[in-house]
């Protein structure tokens, strides 16, 4: 049986990275890092990525790359479906010059692998199913038990 936890305590976006201890130095804010590894696993482009950052900060695609480097080092990240028994799935609010995001991401807590990490304008109902369904093809379609269990 598949189960798949909706905990925040579990697992946080910031906690994970505050864990791996992914970034030495404080150039920039740690939300803005979370916030531009979410944009570039969503639009799989560095320059897009740093654009979109560099809004808020003067942000380079070198040092999104750095960011995205980091986090490969300490973290598988998912490439294919297989057999997953615990994912953790978090939403984060981060908060840049004013204007909220929220970035979505699980992981496989077995394998220690991040399946997928999304950035949202908004958190409702819609966006969660949206998320879970991309985090769903990484499973074997055999697995077909699904229990959500929310957070506190």
């Amino acid at each position: 049986m598949f189960l798949f936890y909706l905990f925040s305590f579990m697992f946080s976006v910031r906690g994970l990275v505050e864990r791996l201890r992914l970034f030495e130095r404080n150039k920039f804010p740690l939300r803005l890092k979370v916030l531009g590894l979410a944009m570039y696993f969503q639009i799989s482009s560095l320059r897009r990525a740093a654009r979109v950052l560099s809004e808020y900060y003067s942000v380079s695609k070198t040092a999104v790359w750095k960011w995205i480097v980091k986090l490969r080092e300490r973290l598988q990240i998912a490439s294919e479906r297989r057999v997953r028994r615990f994912i953790a799935v978090d939403e984060t609010c981060v908060n840049v010059n004013g204007e909220q995001y929220w970035v979505y991401s699980a992981l496989d807590i077995d394998q220690n692998e991040l399946i997928s990490m999304r950035v949202y304008p908004a958190r409702n109902s819609l966006t969660t199913e949206s998320f879970i369904k991309g985090v769903l093809k990484y499973l074997m379609a055999n697995q077909s038990s699904l229990w959500i269990m929310p957070h506190g």
